[in-house]
């Protein structure tokens, strides 16, 4: 006769296509760079996406999409998540706290330079370079969540894709329309 107390079982546990999948999103440290610096930065949103995403397999109350547009207030959080897979995997130990603060001072500097010189367009430019000095930590951390994941030089992704052809396109005309406005203002 069954307990009609106990609360029912459900197997909890992953199926073997998700648990095999690695814990973070793998790419090649260059094409991160690339990426970034064509894009103005906006890679950076996609690329904290895919790691949350990729986070989701270890605790799926995770909101990738809310934990990458705000990924100021989540980096910390996802480059120690990627120091703890890194250690725990015997690869040693990163010190991930100044590339952390590293990564949201450039953010908050870039847009507190823009916001005071507005009006000055030497100074826009400057800001657009000092976020642009972002990728430093963000290269970083790739390079430890590839070692982390198996895949120590992202070979897995190292290639450009179709997707990633056309935002370097959009890219690259932004960065053409800014440099004619910061040349003409």
């Amino acid at each position: 006769m069954d307990n009609l107390y106990q609360p029912p079982a459900a197997d909890l546990s992953l199926p073997a296509a998700l648990s095999d999948e690695p814990p973070f999103f793998i790419s090649a440290p260059h094409k991160v760079v690339a990426l970034f610096l064509l894009t103005f930065g906006f890679y950076s949103v996609y690329w904290f996406y895919r790691h949350w995403r990729a986070q989701e397999q270890e605790t799926p109350e995770i909101w990738p999409a809310m934990r990458s547009v705000f990924n100021l207030f989540f980096t910390h959080a996802l480059f120690r998540r990627i120091a703890d897979k890194h250690a725990a995997a015997g690869l040693g130990r990163w010190d991930y706290s100044g590339m952390a603060w590293f990564y949201v001072a450039m953010c908050v500097f870039s847009n507190v330079v823009d916001r005071i010189f507005s009006d000055n367009s030497f100074a826009s430019l400057a800001s657009i370079f000092i976020v642009m000095s972002a990728v430093i930590p963000l290269q970083a951390a790739q390079a430890y969540a590839n070692r982390a994941s198996g895949d120590p030089e992202g070979q897995s992704n190292s290639g450009f894709t179709l997707a990633n052809w056309l935002w370097a396109t959009l890219g690259i005309v932004l960065w053409i329309f800014v440099l004619i406005g910061a040349l003409m203002g």
